[in-house]
Order: structure tokens, then C-alpha cells, then sequence
């Protein structure tokens, strides 16, 4: 399961979430519906880009 969220600047928490790693065309649906509800408002973007769900990292115990 892969998760995405955001904080809107009005505190309301938005989520999505999907059974595949989150792709470029996910994100940029999931970012354009956050910059349609909020078209004039200034939002703030963090990625944290970590790859652990696509086998990026090994597991703890193998470090």
C-alpha cells in the first residue's frame, strides 16, 4: 500500500492511497487536484522521496 497526503492551508488533511508505488502521473493528478481546490493560494510542497517501498533500501536487519 502507498500513500500520499497533504496539508491544506485550511488544516484539512487530504490522502490518497494505492496498491502500486506512487508514479509521475499520480503525483501530478494528485498535486492538480490540490491546486484546483486551492487556485489562489500558495502551497507548499515537501517530497521525501525514499525509496523503501521499491526496494531501495535493504531491510534494517540485513544492515
Amino acid at each position: 500500500m502507498s500513500l500520499i497526503a497533504a496539508i491544506a492551508p485550511n488544516g484539512r488533511l487530504y490522502l490518497a492511497g494505492q496498491d502500486k508505488p506512487f508514479d509521475s502521473v499520480d503525483i501530478t493528478w494528485f498535486l492538480g487536484k490540490l491546486c484546483w481546490h486551492y487556485r489562489r493560494s500558495n502551497l507548499l510542497v515537501i517530497w521525501q522521496g525514499r525509496l523503501s517501498g521499491r526496494g531501495g533500501h535493504p531491510p534494517l536487519s540485513d544492515r
